[in-house]
């Protein structure tokens, strides 16, 4: 039996739907690489060289004006700056346990700083929806460090938001956990309809079940 390793992006998704969870980790049925993952990993990339004062790593594809701009906002927001100014910085760390991994954006000796890109301000829902990776993370740098997601907005300007989370306790992440390696090991993996199903990869494939 292959031992399963935990991540962030698989509670995600089988918190969002059990279903999809199949599909793409269990039957392991393709899975379009959205131009999002990209720009992310893209726009990470651009702003931790423009910190380190270096070129950036040569892309598969051209850096687009946009993540070029997204990156020098990112650069430019106070908040971010007072977080990793005279701090020793490290990029995409590897964390790993015996059933666990997760890789942070950025790090240093007091925060976890974690940039996404949106096309909205992100409100309560969003961030409950990230709520696995803030404390899967913060569980790896045994408590010791701040959280911090840094989301850089897909506007005109390219405004900057910084939520900073409290973490308290781990109850729902320990409880996730839980939920999935018995889902697992049931072979149970119920849909979970609502209105994500529209952008789901695999919806053709589950309105036929």
């Amino acid at each position: 039996m292959t031992k399963l390793v935990i991540s962030a992006s698989k509670l995600k998704t089988y918190d969002s739907c059990p279903k999809q969870y199949e599909f793409k980790y269990i039957q392991k049925l393709p899975w379009l690489e959205h131009d999002y993952f990209d720009t992310g990993k893209n726009v990470e990339a651009l702003l931790f060289a423009k910190i380190k004062m270096e070129e950036p790593p040569a892309p598969e594809k051209p850096y687009t004006e946009e993540e070029k701009k997204m990156a020098e906002s990112l650069y430019k927001f106070k908040p971010l700056q007072k977080l990793i100014w005279w701090m020793s910085l490290i990029y995409q760390r590897k964390h790993f346990d015996w059933d666990r991994i997760g890789f942070t954006d950025l790090e240093t000796d007091l925060d976890i700083i974690d940039i996404k890109t949106s096309a909205s301000i992100w409100n309560e829902n969003i961030v409950k929806e990230n709520r696995f990776q803030a404390k899967m993370y913060h569980r790896f740098c045994n408590w010791k460090k701040k959280f911090h997601f840094v989301i850089v907005l897909k506007k005109s300007d390219y405004p900057c938001q910084i939520i900073s989370l409290n973490i308290k306790d781990y109850k729902d992440l320990e409880q996730i956990e839980m939920e999935l390696k018995t889902a697992i090991e049931l072979k149970v993996f119920p849909k979970a309809e609502s209105y994500r199903c529209k952008q789901c990869d695999y919806s053709t494939i589950c309105r036929q079940i």
